[in-house]
């Protein structure tokens, strides 16, 4: 069974992901920042992003809400 998400919508500290199968999920935002693909080094995936040097009220410039 493939799952795809059905919608995204954003609270107050992260993204709330509804999946095809109902189910919901949250994703926080420090999380979603800290795990990013372009905060690792594309070789040896050595962290680049210094999570505590980040505002605790990190929020995405735009997201895409299907």
């Amino acid at each position: 069974m493939t799952l795809n998400i059905s919608k995204v919508s954003q609270n107050g500290s992260g993204l709330d992901v509804e999946w095809s199968d109902g189910e919901k999920s949250n994703f926080n935002f420090m999380w979603l920042r800290d795990n990013c693909p372009t905060a690792r080094d594309k070789n040896s995936r050595h962290r680049m992003f210094n999570l505590l040097k980040v505002s605790t009220n990190i929020k995405p410039k735009n997201f895409n809400s299907l």
